[in-house]
């Protein structure tokens, strides 16, 4: 069966005003535009700080007065698992001792934040921490042959005043030979401060 559907009369359906722009943006725009001023000055100046974190002045120098390694070859007892024979565990590592001073050539006293050495071996990068004071003297007691190298400690947290010089042995650690010590491509040692950049010696 057909059914007939009336057509719609076009006055029964009223016609709709174009939306008006909201009000909010018009009496807010000073606000908006004001914080999106903001948002992009403090964009900019991140983009600055940045770029001015990577060319900041130097603030010490430093230099290496002496510097020698001392071989040890350490074993220890590997008990095994139970019921596993025990065994020994050879293992050769290398102290490398340096006597730094370090000067503070800024305007303001600086702080020494931590003491590293980078060994670079082909395309591989080792890091050893620099040994504290308690460690360090703990060696010289342990090893006596170490006697002529023994002296203070640079220790981290130490604060020089501008002009002034902090002078000190650091202590690095490698499992190494002598003979890859001397077949390595490069070592250095890096200072760190509290503020400021990095100081890095090469031997």
């Amino acid at each position: 069966m057909n059914t007939h559907t009336p057509p719609v009369s076009n006055a029964s359906i009223p016609e709709l005003e174009p939306a008006e722009t909201p009000g909010f943006f018009r009496r807010n725009r000073w606000t908006i535009l004001t914080l999106l001023a903001a948002a992009i000055i403090s964009a900019a100046g991140m983009v600055v700080w940045y770029g001015h974190m990577g060319t900041l002045k130097p603030v010490a120098t430093g230099t290496i007065l002496r510097m020698s390694t001392f071989p040890m070859h350490a074993s220890t007892e590997d008990n095994g698992g139970p019921g596993m024979p025990g065994q020994a565990l050879n293992q050769d590592q290398l102290l490398i001792l340096a006597q730094v001073r370090v000067t503070n050539v800024s305007k303001a006293p600086i702080t020494i934040f931590d003491l590293n050495g980078l060994l670079l071996q082909g395309q591989v990068q080792t890091t050893s921490l620099g040994a504290n004071e308690t460690d360090i003297h703990r060696l010289f007691q342990a090893f006596p042959a170490l006697a002529p190298m023994d002296a203070p400690p640079l220790e981290r947290k130490t604060t020089i005043a501008p002009g002034q010089s902090a002078e000190g042995l650091i202590v690095f650690n490698y499992g190494l030979t002598p003979q890859q010590w001397q077949q390595r491509q490069g070592f250095e040692m890096r200072i760190s401060f509290e503020l400021g950049p990095t100081l890095v010696l090469k031997p």
